[in-house]
């Protein structure tokens, strides 16, 4: 079901902004996570970080001249290392989600509007929201594997705040070379105990095509 919400949001949007779309964006890169438990009943679990990888694609339109706004789908992992008293926990997740992400800019020390064959440098401060859902995951207990599916900390929407910076690097007029780092807490809307979050961050390098 959380898969059919968050497909049937991506097309909305991605057909309503193919029409205006100025460039596209596809970025690889890495996460890393940690897991979150605050619950006090039970043994005492702490949580290690592990990393992963991420993949995103993006269609930016500009807004008030200078700024950016994008809208995109990514599948990303966010993965985390445990311990129980002796017990070895390993947590390896995959996510879809979608996102929309204000991109403001700050410094910017060429202007291509004025010299198509300049080269540009801007700098930005993101700002956004995403959602997404399990796609896959297993938890391993002392080398065991058990699927993470349908179970409550994993299941249902997750909503993420989106924090952090891009760097834009314009090679030509129609390829930019971006890197991005964003911090991107993860709450689920069906944890009603709200006592299970992930801590994450993304650092990607991406290619720009302009349309």
């Amino acid at each position: 079901m959380e898969f059919r919400l968050l497909l049937a949001f991506f097309f909305f949007f991605v057909s309503n902004q193919m029409v205006s779309a100025q460039s596209i964006v596809f970025e690889f890169g890495q996460t890393t996570s940690t897991f979150v438990h605050n619950s006090t009943s039970g043994p005492k679990k702490t949580f290690f970080s592990d990393r992963g990888q991420a993949l995103n694609i993006s269609l930016v339109n500009d807004f008030f001249k200078i700024h950016e706004i994008s809208f995109g789908a990514t599948l990303f992992e966010s993965n985390s290392l445990g311990q129980v008293i002796t017990t070895e926990l390993d947590y390896k997740t995959q996510f879809l989600g979608v996102f929309s992400i204000a991109h403001f800019n700050v410094l910017s020390l060429a202007n291509r509007q004025y010299c198509a064959s300049c080269t540009d440098f801007n700098l930005y401060l993101n700002a956004g929201v995403q959602f997404s859902s399990l796609v896959a995951g297993t938890q391993k207990i002392n080398g065991d594997a058990y699927d993470l599916k349908g179970v409550e900390d994993f299941k249902g929407i997750w909503f993420s705040p989106i924090l952090g910076t891009k760097i834009q690097f314009d090679a030509s007029d129609i390829i930019s070379l971006i890197l991005t780092y964003n911090f991107t807490p993860m709450f689920n809307f069906t944890d009603t105990d709200e006592d299970f979050s992930i801590n994450a961050s993304q650092i990607r390098f991406g290619v720009r095509l302009w349309l």
